[in-house]
Formats: C-alpha cells, structure tokens, sequence
C-alpha cells in the first residue's frame, strides 16, 4: 500500500508546469545559439570551423528539439495524473 500525501502532490504537479516551462525556455535558447553559431560562414572561416557548424546545426540542435519534445510529454503526462 501506498500513502499519498494529496496536498504535496498537488503543490509538486502546480510548480511542475513552470519548472517545465523555464527548461524548454533554456532548449530553445541553445537551439537559437546554435543556429546563430551555425549561420556564421561568412565569419569563422577553416574547416574547423565548418565541421563545428554542421555539428551544431545536424545533431545538437535536432537533439535539443528531441529534449523539448520529451520534457513538454513529461510535463503533460505528470500533470495529466493529478
């Protein structure tokens, strides 16, 4: 058996929501800071340069779009139970 203390439950679901909201704020700010970083061509030049940009741009930014994706499913899931 398991005991639940409903009033905490409650309190933890209603700061779920913003806790959630501020991290898909900080992905997006990385998502933006990439793509910036990856529209640079005309700046950073050598193939140093141009590796980190198509790495930046083909799998971190897909990747903190999967993190958005995944922390916004989390959050409707968790909040969906309460």
């Amino acid at each position: 058996m398991v005991k639940v203390n409903y009033g905490s439950l409650q309190t933890q679901s209603s700061s779920l929501s913003p806790a959630s909201q501020s991290r898909v704020a900080g992905f997006r700010s990385l998502i933006s800071a990439f793509e910036s970083f990856g529209g640079s061509a005309g700046e950073l030049l050598g193939s140093g340069y141009d590796s980190a940009r198509a790495y930046a741009t083909g799998v971190m930014v897909p990747y903190y779009q999967g993190c958005i994706l995944y922390s916004e499913a989390v959050a409707a899931l968790l909040c969906r139970r309460t």
